[in-house]
Order: C-alpha cells, then structure tokens, then sequence
C-alpha cells in the first residue's frame, strides 16, 4: 500500500499490508487498521481500535456463519465470521462510510443515519441480509429445527437495521463519540444533519421469542464512533 508519508512521520508509525486491511502497530496491541482513501485525506480522524473492513473491501462471500450456539448469558447466537486469503476475523467489523445523521432516540437507543449518498454500501448491506436469510432457509433444519418452511416465512423472521436508504443502529445514549479537536461528546448529543464514522461490529444472528413468537436479528455493536461534521 502506498500511503501518505507525511501522515505516517506525524505518527512516527509503520503500516503492514494483510489484504484488505492495514495494520498499525503503534495504535493499539490487536492494531489499528486504516483504509488507503483515509491516509490520503489524513489517518488522524479515523484511526479505529479494533480490525475492521473499509466499507469499500467488504464482500458478503467471505462472511461464514455457525448454527446457534449458547452465548455466556445463556442466549443463542449464530455467530458470523469473516475469512478470505488473508484474514480470519471471529465477527463482521465494518468501517463505515460518512454517514449523516437523522435522528437518535434514547428511550430505545436507536440512531439512524442515512445511507442515500452510499449507494455502495447500502447495497452491500442490502446483500448481507439476503445472504443471511438464503443460507437459513436452505439449512433450515439445522439453524431452526424446521422443515419445509418457505423463503418468505424465514425473510418474515428477520428485523433488518436497513430499512429503504435508512441504517438503524442500537447505541447506549452514554456512548462516547470522537470529535475532531480531540474531545468527546454522547451519542445522545447527536443532532440531525450530523456526519459521523464508524465501526459497525456484527457478532452475529440472535433470537427473540416474544410471546411464543421466534423472530430474528443481527446482533450488533458500534465500538468507535467518530464526528466528522456537525450542525
């Protein structure tokens, strides 16, 4: 990879190439991974500690997933991982593109943000869901126990975070996010028209039974949150 020079004498740091990602040694103790586009613009607003995949080199083929296991707490999760020539990551940890805020609601910890200038990567999300319900229902009796069961029926089961051009994504309102001058503000100060960055980490497919009905999620996290731009 090719990156700025001059960002990284600014970071007296090194960079390692392992496929689509970009290890940093001096960031973090598991590196800090960086995409190309960023360094050019300038690593220091998007330097992330925890491996990720730049929006860009993320590829549903490479995301595997296990039927349901119990988690710690005793839930069951089928949990993703992501493997290609290079790298074998136990979740799917995406670095997101720039994303403007709608809104944020702390009752339910639910920010959305609009993916309309994205088409990329809605699109890419779009598939990961398709790629979810097609391999749950081919293997249906392994991942619910059931037969026979038709694709609109295991679809039914999903809540999807993609809903048209909007991602909804479930944070703590107490959550820190990363402003530019080096300070921090909530998720919950968020405000529309607000651009963040982020890293979008799904560990994988939990269940929810209410009131006798089974339904399905992506169970996720966002464990860097990033202010690019503010109202």
């Amino acid at each position: 990879m090719k990156g700025d020079e001059g960002c990284c004498r600014q970071f007296s740091c090194f960079r390692i190439d392992v496929g689509h990602v970009c290890i940093d040694p001096l960031f973090y103790s598991l590196d800090s991974i960086i995409e190309e586009d960023d360094l050019n613009r300038g690593c220091v607003d998007y330097l992330i500690m925890i491996l990720s995949i730049p929006y860009q080199a993320f590829e549903v083929d490479n995301i595997h997933i296990t039927p349901f296991q119990m988690d710690r707490f005793g839930k069951p999760i089928a949990r993703l991982s992501y493997k290609d020539q290079s790298i074998d990551f136990q979740d799917v940890s995406i670095l997101s593109p720039p994303l403007t805020v709608l809104d944020y609601h702390p009752e339910s910890s639910r920010l959305r943000v609009d993916l309309s200038d994205h088409h990329m990567f809605q699109v890419k999300i779009n598939t990961l869901h398709e790629y979810l319900i097609s391999t749950i229902y081919v293997h249906q009796q392994s991942f619910l126990n059931q037969k026979y069961r038709s694709y609109d029926f295991v679809k039914r089961l999903f809540y999807f975070l993609l809903d048209g051009s909007i991602l909804s994504l479930f944070i703590y309102p107490a959550v820190q996010v990363k402003k530019q001058n080096g300070t921090t503000c909530t998720i919950s100060d968020l405000k529309k028209g607000d651009v963040i960055r982020c890293v979008i980490r799904i560990q994988g497919i939990s269940q929810i039974v209410n009131k006798g009905v089974l339904r399905l999620r992506l169970h996720h996290s966002v464990p860097s949150t990033w202010l690019i731009s503010s109202q």
